[in-house]
């Protein structure tokens, strides 16, 4: 081989070398360049992060501080208001007398249920006189609409309840006289006989021209009958 020609193929290879070597040296710095970049963002983006926590810490402190102040202030607005309550009832100027919980007619509708249990005798239930329908329900979910739905039916009353042996709640009967036709009575009977249906206990109403206690007795045993068979 011609010395000429082989100083071009050894320069051909030194040029194709220094070439390659250039090149793995500029993707070297490249990457460098890049894990750098990368470096410096994981970095950025982690003190963003832990600024973000220190925020959110702040505010879960300041958040749990409002609603223990908020308590504070309830109990404190809550005991004011039952001392209030208290004076108010202590004052020589308020007149307090006892009534009786059932009127007359009422008072006959009670009698009619003892003696319908009585001649029954299958279970141990009684009746109970002028029971809150909010002393039924049993404590619930704590959002907006189940309390709206309790403060809506915890004023009212039935005027009979008939429980079981262990006081859980059969039939609420309401008796039905001349202010069953008067202002609101409509609409708060309309909420009692929902409540009952939503609880699933029986709702019985008793109008002046009915028997009470054969209406009763009839109402009792068909309940028993309903139980029997839903054990069956």
């Amino acid at each position: 081989m011609a010395i000429s020609t082989l100083t071009t193929v050894v320069l051909t290879a030194s040029t194709t070398t220094l070439a390659a070597y250039l090149t793995a040296l500029l993707h070297l710095r490249t990457t460098q360049n890049e894990k750098a970049e990368l470096q410096k963002h994981l970095t950025d983006q982690a003190s963003k992060t832990a600024n973000l926590e220190r925020k959110l810490n702040a505010s879960e402190q300041q958040h749990t501080s409002n609603v223990a102040e908020q308590k504070k202030w309830k109990k404190i607005h809550g005991n004011k208001k039952q001392n209030n309550f208290l004076d108010a009832i202590e004052n020589k100027s308020t007149s307090l007398k006892p009534k009786a919980l059932l009127n007359n007619y009422e008072k006959e509708v009670f009698y009619a249920a003892k003696q319908a249990l009585k001649e029954i005798k299958k279970y141990e239930w009684h009746p109970h006189p002028q029971v809150s329908y909010g002393e039924m329900i049993k404590r619930g979910p704590q959002d907006a609409d189940h309390k709206y739905a309790v403060s809506g039916i915890n004023s009212k009353r039935a005027d009979i309840l008939i429980a079981d042996g262990n006081f859980m709640p059969i039939l609420a009967i309401e008796y039905q006289g001349q202010a069953h036709y008067l202002g609101t009575a409509k609409s708060r009977d309309a909420i009692k006989k929902a409540a009952t249906k939503k609880l699933g206990i029986a709702f019985l109403e008793i109008f002046p021209t009915d028997n009470s206690e054969t209406v009763i007795k009839n109402k009792l045993l068909e309940l028993i009958t309903k139980q029997a068979a839903s054990k069956k």
